[in-house]
Parts: structure tokens; C-alpha cells; sequence
């Protein structure tokens, strides 16, 4: 244990709570190193199956995958590509670890989170109180607050909050509705993981607003009056809101584009009116979808 991290454990049981769980020291952790705090499960299978690769034969047997060269490829593969893979005829080694890959994909799918235990489960007070805490942010490195496959339990509220470092999102979950309200914000990505509604009317983001690669929103995803000093990516991203505004984007200024394909899907109306960079005039695109 480091130092810096048995300095900001201190601070944290000083400022927010006398005793902190597992989870939250985690986090702490990973943010003293400028790291990921990563509460994905990691099959057992998988990692004798990967002890025992032939990686020299795997990587024959990947020539025959679009996009696939190296392990790592394999890996990003999302499930549903993974499931058709296994359908497919292939050689034992590689059914073996599409299969392994698959399981592990569903065991940390946001879709299962009911499952996913305390040891998977972050406080919105404690993430609150990181991205408030003047102190708190001088543990901080330029990789701001990361976090991969955890629960948040409670309502992240963040109105009016300024938090000059990334705020990431990978593949969790949130139980209540995200509030962003006139937030400062360096970057924000929620990336894979699913919401019950953000509401970010005013936000000022100096990079990219990443909504994509799996993002799911039950109910409203609120923009309206945002400044992105970026773009805002919702590639692959589902919102779903039926008969009501499902992304409502109203008069928004983006430096760069804004991205509504390859895999985008919205249940409700989608209201986009920008400003952008790229062309001298409002551009307002009306929208109803349907999954």
C-alpha cells in the first residue's frame, strides 16, 4: 500500500465515512494509479483455458475470422457476434474459447446485474463525493474516474458539479436516474452500460459525450441547452422512452458531429436541434423510432 493511497483512504474515512468497503477502496485505489477500478468476474474457465492455448495454432485459426487477429480481437467481440461464432464450424480450440469468452460476456452483462453481489455494488454518495471533494481531487490523475462492470446503487447526482477529469462509465449499471444537470465536465462515456434516464440539460463537456458500444437508457436521455466540446457518440447505442422523448437533444452547440447510426435504436422520439462547428447554420432533425 502505497503512501498516496493510505493517504487518501485516511481522507476518505475522515470526509465521507469512518469505515469504507472493499469496493470503495478499489476505486480509490485505481484512481492513485490512474487506472480502471474493474469489478468484472473473470471465469475461472477462461483463465486455465488461456494457460493452455496453443497461441501460435490460435492464431492460424483466427485467419479465418473477419477483423479477428490476436486474442485481444477475440475478446472485443461483443455477445451477440460471439453466439453466432459458436454456431459457426470451427476448430475444438477456438469453439473452446468462443465459448468461454461468450459465458464470461454473460456473467458481466449489465442485463444480469440482479445477480451481481455487494463485491459489484458502488454507492452514488460515495461517486458524489469523489467528484465534489476539493481534497478527494488531488489524488486524482489525468485519468480521472474510471470504472468498469459495477452497480451503482442510489441516484448520482452531479447538478451544478464542476469535475475537470474524465468521468467513464464502462459496462455498469445504474439503478436510478443520472443527474447532470449543469455539470462541468472534462469527458463523459457510458460506454455498454445501462440507465434508467440521464438528465444532463446544460451540460458542458470540453471533450466527447459517449453514449454508445451497448448504452441502454429506459426512459429519457435529456441534453437540451449542452455544450460539447467534441462529439457526441451514440453509435450502437438504445433508448427507450415509448411515446415520450426517448433522446431529447434540443438546442445543443457540438464542435464536432454527432453520430445517430450503425446500430442506434430508439423507442420514443428523438429531438435533435444543433449548432455545429461544421456548418454556419441551426440544423434541426425531428425524429420518431421504433424499435
Amino acid at each position: 500500500m502505497t503512501d498516496k493511497f493510505k493517504s487518501f483512504i485516511a481522507l476518505a474515512k475522515q470526509r465521507y465515512r469512518i469505515t469504507l468497503t472493499s469496493v470503495e477502496q478499489k476505486l480509490l485505489k485505481a484512481i492513485v494509479k490512474g487506472e480502471v477500478a474493474d469489478y468484472q468476474v473473470k471465469s475461472p474457465e477462461m483463465i486455465l483455458l488461456k494457460e493452455q492455448l496453443d497461441l501460435e495454432l490460435l492464431k492460424e485459426q483466427l485467419k479465418g475470422l473477419e477483423d479477428v487477429e490476436k486474442l485481444e480481437d477475440l475478446e472485443d467481440l461483443d455477445l451477440e457476434k460471439l453466439k453466432e461464432l459458436e454456431k459457426s464450424e470451427h476448430p475444438e480450440q477456438l469453439k473452446q474459447l468462443l465459448a468461454a469468452i461468450a459465458k464470461e460476456k454473460e456473467i458481466n452483462n449489465p442485463a444480469t446485474a440482479e445477480s451481481w453481489g455487494e463485491k459489484r455494488t458502488l454507492s452514488a454518495k460515495f461517486i458524489e463525493w469523489l467528484c465534489t471533494d476539493v481534497e478527494a481531487f488531488k489524488y486524482f490523475t489525468n485519468h480521472g474516474l474510471q470504472v468498469r462492470g459495477a452497480k451503482i446503487s442510489g441516484k448520482l447526482n452531479l447538478e451544478f458539479v464542476k469535475f475537470e477529469s474524465l468521468l467513464y462509465f464502462t459496462e455498469c449499471v445504474f439503478v436510478e436516474k443520472i443527474i447532470l444537470k449543469g455539470a462541468k465536465v472534462e469527458e463523459v462515456k457510458f460506454d455498454g452500460t445501462h440507465v434508467v434516464g440521464i438528465d444532463a440539460g446544460s451540460i458542458e463537456v470540453r471533450g466527447n459525450l459517449y453514449l454508445h458500444n451497448g448504452f441502454q437508457s429506459k426512459g429519457e436521455v435529456n441534453l437540451s441547452g449542452a455544450t460539447i466540446g467534441g462529439q457526441i457518440d451514440c453509435i450502437k447505442g438504445h433508448f427507450s422512452n415509448p411515446e415520450e422523448d426517448a433522446l431529447f437533444a434540443d438546442d445543443i452547440e457540438v464542435k464536432s458531429s454527432v453520430f445517430l447510426r450503425e446500430g442506434f435504436k430508439a423507442e420514443g422520439r428523438v429531438i435533435l436541434s444543433a449548432l455545429m462547428a461544421t456548418f454556419p447554420t441551426r440544423k434541426v432533425m425531428f425524429y420518431l423510432l421504433k424499435e
